[in-house]
């Protein structure tokens, strides 16, 4: 999915138990951040994950039986809002709710507004630790939502997430006649050798070692051979960013 879109596979999970305008919002923002985590961009991170709290707070106004703040309405003291979630009663809605949902959006609130910027040459940057950290609250607030939504126990919440978040990046990398191959499955046809520059026989010499590490399965359908990339793959690819067109 590109950086942005507005559909997701998440999306219609969470309008089981949000407005639809909300669920989308929050899926997107969240899909976003996860994005910018894989290219490292430390600072997009931060900036996605203040949105992110922003619509987690809706979305635990909604699940305490309070009234949301408006898509539009700029939430201007966070601070005040949580609070307001937290002095709930016993009888509306449950401590994951009024008290631990409350502390972790303003915990990722303060990392956006407080951490992020400029720091000088003699600080130790923070960006990448705070990025990880502002991730991690991100996907346990996604699995909390989900669980308390879905009625489900934590482990399960955290696996359904997971299994939905997929990077969608598109196939072919396009700038003006500038290709670059970017998909996960790999076939030989011409476009794929032109785009490359990868001869035939290379080329599948190349599979053939991959599949030997274990990093790719392949499979043979109509006269194509096609490459999946296993989970080892997955990793390797993230790892060293090969998916990135070149500078």
């Amino acid at each position: 999915m590109a950086e942005g879109a507005s559909h997701h596979p998440l999306q219609p999970e969470y309008e089981k138990f949000l407005a639809a305008d909300l669920a989308e919002a929050l899926v997107r923002q969240y899909v976003r951040l996860k994005q910018r985590a894989w290219r490292d961009d430390h600072e997009g991170v931060q900036e996605s994950g203040g949105k992110v709290a922003e619509h987690a707070l809706r979305a635990a106004q909604h699940l305490g039986k309070m009234a949301v703040t408006g898509m539009r309405q700029e939430i201007r003291d966070m601070p005040s809002e949580l609070k307001k979630l937290e002095q709930l009663p016993r009888t509306q809605a449950d401590d994951a709710v009024r008290v631990v949902l409350p502390r972790v959006i303003g915990a990722l609130y303060t990392l956006r507004n407080k951490r992020s910027g400029g720091h000088t040459a003699a600080e130790v940057d923070p960006s990448r630790a705070d990025a990880a950290l502002t991730e991690r609250m991100a996907d346990w607030l996604m699995a909390e939502f989900f669980r308390i939504g879905n009625k489900l126990p934590l482990d399960q919440a955290e696996a359904a997430v997971t299994a939905l978040v997929e990077r969608r990046i598109p196939a072919v990398y396009k700038l003006g006649g500038y290709r670059r191959v970017l998909r996960t499955g790999l076939t030989g046809p011409a476009e794929l050798q032109r785009w490359s520059g990868i001869p035939r026989t290379t080329l599948s010499r190349y599979v053939d070692q991959l599949e030997r590490e274990r990093l790719v399965r392949t499979q043979n359908a109509g006269g194509s051979r096609r490459a999946f990339l296993l989970p080892p793959g997955e990793r390797r690819v993230e790892r060293e960013r090969w998916l990135e067109p070149e500078q």
